[in-house]
Parts: structure tokens; C-alpha cells; sequence
């Protein structure tokens, strides 16, 4: 919990610090994403009070969650001079409502920015189909390495140099598979990491 708390918390301290260096502009903008990370920050803690993490049942907008989120992060992927891109439909219906959603993609951004060098790109792909939904998230950093898909064990390092012990692949990996979806790492064979997610495309 503190760990997908800390994602949105993160954003929010970048957009503010950058706020302190723009145009009027720009600064409006960064107040928009500063309150929106902040609301999902929020919306994790009252969704741990009230039910089992993965609960929320209801449909939700997978395009809209991925820009912003992507607009929350910016501020940070400015600084540490990393391009930050969405490509795809705006409106992508899933069973999977909007606070699950935002976990899910607060954590692969986070990550894919994490490990993106300078003047690396982190991109998010959103593919609808008949019956399906894909969500890609690539970056340019140094992979998975072997075996990519163990990383989603809880507790299972993902680089030697990181000190990370996989919280948030994890907790991607049991909201995704809650909400009917799947999840599948892997090293892309120009460098760094691919994440892939498939949900069941909701009706109507």
C-alpha cells in the first residue's frame, strides 16, 4: 500500500518543484496534474479502508487512466530528460475500475522512468480489438534479463544495482489477473523492457 501510495506522491513532488520554474502557462497545467495524482493517491487509501485490494468491479477507462497518468508524470520525465508518449484510442472500456487502474499504470510508468536513461523514451501503446484491449508499456532501459516473467514473484529482485524486491510488478501481476486480465514481461530485442497487459474489452 505505501509502495502504490508513494507512485502518485512522487509525481505530484516533481510537478511541484517543476511549477516553481515555468510560465504561468505551463505552471496551470502542472496544478491540474499535481491534483489529479493526488486524488489517486487518495483513492488507493480509501480503496484499502473500505474492500480487498482488486475489488472495485466496476468498468473503467483504460485510454483516459493512461493519459492521466502520463500527464502526472511528466513534470518528473522533463527532469530527468526522458520523452514520456501515449499512442492509441481515447476510449478503451474495461472491467476494471478507475482506482485499480490507476495502480496498474502509476506502477509500469513509474518504472519504465525509473529505469530510462537521459534522452530514453517511455512509451504506452493502447490497442483495442473485437474482444480485447492491449496495453504496452516500453522503455529504453536495461531489461528484464533472463527469464523476465519470474520478476512478478513477490520478493524477486529485478536488477542487482536497484534494491528493489518487485512490490509493484507484483501488484500489477494480482490486479490485472483479478480483473480477468493477463500480464507478460519481457527484454525488447533493441533494448530495454516491455510490459504487456490484456484485458477483456467491456461492453458497449
Amino acid at each position: 500500500l505505501a509502495h502504490d501510495v508513494r507512485n502518485p506522491l512522487t509525481a505530484v513532488l516533481a510537478a511541484a518543484e517543476f511549477a516553481g520554474m515555468c510560465g504561468a502557462e505551463q505552471r496551470d497545467k502542472l496544478w491540474t496534474s499535481v491534483y489529479s495524482a493526488a486524488q489517486r493517491a487518495v483513492a488507493v487509501l480509501d480503496s484499502a479502508l473500505q474492500e480487498a485490494p482488486g475489488g472495485d468491479r466496476m468498468r473503467g477507462d483504460l485510454g483516459s487512466a493512461a493519459r492521466e497518468v502520463l500527464n502526472a508524470f511528466r513534470a518528473l520525465a522533463e527532469r530527468r530528460g526522458v520523452r514520456i508518449v501515449v499512442e492509441g484510442p481515447l476510449c478503451c472500456p474495461v472491467y476494471c475500475g478507475a482506482t485499480s487502474l490507476g495502480r496498474i499504470l502509476d506502477n509500469l510508468v513509474s518504472n519504465a522512468l525509473k529505469f530510462s536513461p537521459a534522452g530514453g523514451r517511455v512509451s504506452v501503446l493502447l490497442t483495442v480489438n473485437e474482444d480485447l484491449i492491449d496495453l504496452l508499456v516500453l522503455d529504453e532501459g536495461p531489461g528484464f534479463g533472463s527469464d523476465a516473467n519470474k520478476n512478478i514473484v513477490l520478493g524477486k529482485q529485478l536488477q542487482a544495482t536497484d534494491g528493489g524486491w518487485g512490490i509493484g510488478l507484483h501488484t500489477v501481476y494480482r490486479l490485472v489477473t483479478d480483473h480477468g486480465g493477463a500480464l507478460a514481461l519481457s527484454d525488447r530485442p533493441e533494448g530495454g523492457a516491455s510490459v504487456q497487459v490484456r484485458f477483456p474489452r467491456a461492453a458497449g
